[in-house]
């Protein structure tokens, strides 16, 4: 005995649209997850590359600032080789500490600039003799 079930045409089209339904939701939460993934990563390197920019500008006002130091520092054993750093310029937002060691007739200078948290430093040695103020080396720490 053979007993054939006909389902209505409407059923099947139901349980089929049904699942077609189930898959489109299923292809856009993977579809939107994958690119919730890439956005965030996306946003993460940026902030990242914005803190690095801003490390980097503030440790080149910490440089300009030792090096703003220096060159007033040349200036001042310039018209006096006795000069030991003790008064420091004035420098916007950041300020310098200027140490001066004697070496014979040469000069080790050494100059911390500082800008807000950062700072930055740089060795000289110089040579007055002569009258005439020659660097020798220079090279930042």
């Amino acid at each position: 005995m053979n007993i054939d079930i006909h389902y209505p045409p409407r059923l099947c089209l139901e349980n089929n649209m049904k699942t077609n339904g189930l898959a489109a939701l299923l292809i856009v939460v993977i579809v939107g997850a994958a690119s919730l993934t890439f956005i965030v990563g996306a946003t993460l390197i940026g902030v990242s590359e914005i803190d690095e920019a801003y490390v980097f500008i503030q440790g080149e006002h910490a440089f300009s600032a030792a090096e703003g130091c220096l060159e007033d520092t040349l200036q001042k054993l310039r018209k006096d080789a006795a000069y030991n750093g003790a008064s420091p310029p004035v420098i916007p937002d950041g300020s310098c500490i200027i140490t001066i060691q004697n070496s014979g007739g040469m000069k080790d200078i050494t100059v911390q600039g500082n800008y807000k948290n950062y700072t930055n430093t740089i060795r000289a040695v110089v040579d007055l003799s002569g009258g005439v103020v020659t660097m020798l080396s220079w090279r930042e720490l």
